[in-house]
């Protein structure tokens, strides 16, 4: 007799590709994108986030993975920074459990936040603990409190369904022609006043474990 134990793996679909019929600019014309994997980064343009790059160069940006500490001169080389569940050195290596140190130098936000001010554009993401840890110093500095969490509904671990019907999803520009969003796992966050939100938690149980995906009765 004997057991196996069988996990999944998220891997990107390096096969996907999407031919934009109406792309915004012309390829190559657009801004540049810097995509972060200087900071343990779970999804990065070589990696997991390849899909991603694909869809935005065939609407003409131009892609750049970034390596390097984030400083003035690496952020003047490009209009929008995305940065994808980045990781302290102490977390990485599936070492998943609390405490979460933030993945950046106070040097590096305090460069990131001054480029926002004069016009860079961030995407930061950040998704369930220890992810969210990781990325709520950065988040402060713009008036974002990042719970590091894993954010369910009403501890379901099923897909979850954000509807313009019910407004768990906003109507924005953003959202044009979309009725329904779906989401697996995630972390939350409370937003300063001013912000718009595009997905709005409703029923939702804030879990906040010591060590990722391991709920015991308490947590």
């Amino acid at each position: 007799m004997f057991s196996l134990l069988a996990a999944a793996q998220q891997v990107s679909d390096t096969a996907f590709n999407y031919p934009n019929p109406t792309p915004r600019r012309p390829q190559g014309a657009g801004s540049v994108v810097m995509v972060d994997a200087a900071h343990g980064n779970f999804h990065t343009l070589e990696g997991r986030y390849a899909p991603f790059g694909k869809v935005l160069a065939g609407d003409g940006f131009r892609l750049v993975s970034n390596t390097a500490r984030l400083d003035e001169a690496v952020l003047k080389t490009c209009r929008i920074l995305v940065v994808s569940n980045a990781l302290d050195t102490s977390n990485l290596g599936g070492r998943w459990q609390v405490p979460n140190p933030s993945a950046f130098s106070d040097s590096e936000i305090k460069a990131i936040h001054q480029w926002v001010k004069k016009g860079g554009r961030l995407l930061l993401i950040a998704d369930h603990m220890p992810f969210a840890g990781a990325a709520q110093a950065l988040a402060a500095t713009f008036g974002f409190e990042y719970l590091n969490c894993f954010a369910m509904d009403n501890r379901s671990r099923a897909l979850e369904r954000f509807y313009k019907s019910n407004q768990t999803l906003a109507d924005d520009p953003m959202t044009a022609g979309i009725d329904t969003i779906v989401t697996f796992t995630g972390s939350a966050f409370r937003m300063p006043k001013g912000a718009k939100p595009i997905l709005k938690l409703s029923n939702y149980t804030l879990l906040s474990p010591r060590v990722a995906w391991q709920f015991e009765e308490d947590t």
